[in-house]
């Protein structure tokens, strides 16, 4: 089954939606995009659609298979520590407590830290404002602001 790897069908369609991708990446409209690659505004968002679920899929499997690396060299080097930590060498305790740390932290399994936005000059806590309330104190303090 290689050959489906290298069918030019297929290396055309992955192309195709990297351009549309490329595109999008670029601030086309989808109209602009249509235009561009010759295809019906339909066909342009479901090129940039599909790209973007592929490009999705496997920064996903790349970003699994380095936490499984990441994982197994933490519990190798418990491993190692755990005999001193179990006999009461505080450094090795400091390690394996810093490991564990990592460990949990990369499992995601540490609760989520409250960070209050506040500005320095005692402004407003921007986590509490509502958008509009949001755009219109940047656009008071003069910060360009992307109104969709």
């Amino acid at each position: 089954m290689a050959d489906s790897q290298i069918n030019p069908k297929k290396i055309k369609a992955a192309e195709r939606r990297t351009q549309a991708l490329s595109l999008r990446k670029e601030g086309l409209t989808y109209r602009e995009i249509a235009d561009r690659m010759g295809v019906g505004l339909t066909r342009a968002r479901q090129l940039v659609a599909d790209g973007f679920r592929r490009l999705v899929k496997r920064h996903d499997e790349i970003g699994k298979g380095l936490l499984g690396v990441q994982l197994k060299r933490i519990e190798d080097m418990m491993e190692s520590i755990w005999p001193k930590a179990s006999e009461g060498h505080l450094l090795a305790i400091d390690r394996m407590d810093k490991l564990i740390a990592r460990q949990a932290n990369l499992l995601g399994q540490n609760a989520p830290k409250k960070v209050s936005a506040t500005l320095k000059s005692g402004g407003p806590d921007l986590s509490e404002l509502s958008m509009p309330e949001l755009v219109a104190h940047c656009k008071r303090l003069g910060i360009p602001v992307k109104e969709d």
